[in-house]
């Protein structure tokens, strides 16, 4: 994917209880959260930029946001062929 990830998307509240909840709940390995967390971070790179500051507005994150970044995956994995 293109979107760099937003470096601060950890620090958001939801992102980081998330993460917290992938470790207590999950017993994910740190590989796996670490993985959601950069997705989550191009994700918010996506819908709100690169440099956008945490807390995220999430309840302004819809649909077609979500249907956005998954067409941006699409398509670099139609470019990387």
């Amino acid at each position: 994917m293109t979107t760099s990830p937003n470096s601060q998307a950890e620090r958001d509240p939801a992102i980081a209880g998330f993460v917290r909840y992938l470790l207590a709940e999950r017993s994910a390995s740190g590989h796996t959260r670490a993985a959601y967390a950069a997705d989550l971070g191009q994700l918010v790179s996506t819908k709100w930029g690169a440099s956008a500051a945490p807390p995220y507005p999430w309840r302004d994150f819809g649909e077609a946001d979500a249907r956005r970044y998954l067409a941006a995956f699409a398509r670099a994995s139609a470019a990387a062929t």
